[in-house]
């Protein structure tokens, strides 16, 4: 994320986010996670123990946007993965950020 949006303005890190999300997870099939919201969005994925991420969602708005929905889908095959969400209120629209993950019921999905 460093760079992205107002950039770092000076700083070794760009933390001009209003809300970042960023941990691990483990999947056993293909999977998909649907992030959506106002403003400003970028998600994605780096394989654990890799050098190489993918941003799958780049959404930028501007200030003068005023709403609907944005966003995407990050799909995953089998495996660990370090899952990102960086989300910028930073527009007219009212705040709003949604994570959808799949479906499950106990270890199983539905």
């Amino acid at each position: 994320l460093d760079g992205l949006l107002y950039g770092n303005e000076g700083e070794p890190h760009n933390n001009f986010f209003t809300f970042t999300l960023d941990t691990i997870v483990s999947v056993t099939e293909p999977t998909n996670l649907i992030v959506s919201g106002t403003c400003t969005i970028f998600a994605g994925f780096c394989p654990v123990g890799g050098s190489s991420c993918t941003t799958s969602i780049d959404v930028r708005s501007t200030f003068t946007d005023t709403g609907g929905s944005n966003g995407g889908i990050i799909s995953l095959n089998p495996g660990d993965f370090r899952v990102f969400v960086a989300y910028a209120h930073n527009c007219l629209a009212a705040p709003e950020l949604r994570i959808q993950l799949p479906d499950v019921v106990e270890g199983q999905r539905q």
